[in-house]
């Protein structure tokens, strides 16, 4: 586990997959952190209890944030929480096609 910026928050990043950052890693909050929850992703509480947004969560509680979408987490006890970052498709819309290997060494 690896402190986050946020006080009582501690992070395990499992690993980013591919050009599109799929992402897999775990969030650990202390009884009384709060957690900002961004970006789009998946996030599935493994234990524990708190409020996230105008909600209670706890174990087996799953949360979908789209791009751009955010939530706070309070966690009232201490929380684990998978976090699955899904794919993002914005860039792929601005590069739909790889510079060959002319052009890049012409750079």
């Amino acid at each position: 586990w690896i402190a986050s910026d946020t006080e009582g928050v501690w992070e395990k990043l499992l690993g980013v997959f591919g050009e599109r950052r799929t992402r897999i890693g775990f969030y650990l909050l202390e009884p009384g952190a709060f957690l900002q929850a961004r970006g789009r992703g998946i996030f599935y509480v493994l234990g524990g209890e708190g409020v996230a947004g105008d909600s209670v969560y706890r174990r087996e509680s799953t949360i979908y944030l789209d791009s751009g979408e955010e939530l706070g987490l309070t966690a009232e006890t201490e929380s684990t929480v998978l976090l699955m970052g899904m794919p993002c498709f914005a860039r792929a819309a601005r590069s739909t096609a790889r510079p060959s290997s002319r052009a890049r060494a012409a750079a």
